[in-house]
């Protein structure tokens, strides 16, 4: 029987003590803290790959290769003496005939080289290719001075042509671009040294015909600028061996179907010359 003075919340269990609610908070921002820190790590792991991995400019990306240029016009260093060995006539500019002449009385050579050049990076600054230079340094000595003649099978002299012209026998001298005209106006503006820009993925070719006063063998070099570095490279395929060369080789013969003719290149202009002139100035250069 219940006392009648006891009321029904005495005769009721004790309630259980609240939890901490400071100590769970606690935890939970410890937990929350841990995760909010490795999803900030893996974000950062994220971000930095792609700048790992990304493919920028850099002088690794450059491609650079010499050929020599084949064509069936060839070029040989003949000795003026030779000349007095009268050259054949034929039907065309040079033809069997004449090539047996000449594998007789002159040495072929290799002047001219076209240069394969390639910015292989996806993204990122240009390559800058600058001074275009030989690797070696000409023979004081010049020997024996030969004449340059061109034997060309179509007997027609080309009118114009490009070219980045490089003195083979000075390592100091940069190539520089030419523009040659048959009739025009002699030109006296500064010669303009060779460059190319590569972009990324961008590619180039550039035509170098060397000249040369002195033998020599070399090879070439470019300077090559990727942001605010430079470096040599040297170019691959570019091994060269030259004569030495009446006026480099810038007065020559060329081959026509009414034989031999005379011509020179003087400030991008081509003027006529005759096998006499062409005598006098070889005889003034070996002295």
């Amino acid at each position: 029987m219940l006392d009648p003075t006891q009321t029904v919340a005495d005769s009721a269990p004790p309630p259980k003590p609240p939890k901490d609610k400071g100590k769970f908070w606690t935890r939970t921002k410890v937990i929350l803290s841990g995760t909010l820190a490795f999803v900030g790590a893996v974000t950062g792991v994220i971000s930095i790959v792609p700048i790992l991995t990304r493919d920028a400019t850099n002088f690794s990306h450059l491609e650079i290769a010499a050929e020599p240029v084949a064509s069936d016009t060839t070029e040989w260093a003949i000795p003026i003496e030779a000349l007095d060995a009268e050259f054949p006539l034929g039907g065309v500019g040079c033809g069997p005939e004449q090539l047996e002449w000449l594998g007789t009385h002159a040495e072929p050579i290799q002047r001219s080289f076209m240069l394969n050049l390639r910015n292989s990076a996806r993204e990122g600054a240009m390559l800058a290719l600058t001074e275009f230079r030989s690797t070696t340094q000409g023979d004081e000595d010049r020997g024996a001075i030969r004449v340059r003649l061109v034997c060309a099978p179509s007997g027609v002299l080309p009118q114009s042509a490009y070219y980045a012209k490089l003195p083979a026998d000075d390592p100091s001298a940069e190539a520089v671009h030419v523009r040659v005209e048959a009739g025009a106006a002699p030109n006296s503006s500064p010669e303009i040294p060779v460059a190319f820009n590569l972009a990324p993925g961008e590619s180039g070719k550039v035509p170098i015909d060397l000249f040369s006063r002195n033998p020599v063998v070399g090879a070439m070099q470019v300077t090559v600028l990727s942001r605010d570095e430079a470096r040599t490279v040297e170019i691959a395929g570019s091994e060269f061996e030259m004569p030495a060369l009446l006026f480099g080789g810038e007065m020559f013969l060329f081959t026509t179907n009414e034989g031999l003719v005379c011509n020179r290149v003087e400030s991008g202009t081509l003027l006529p010359c005759t096998v006499d002139e062409l005598g006098h100035e070889w005889q003034a250069a070996a002295r």
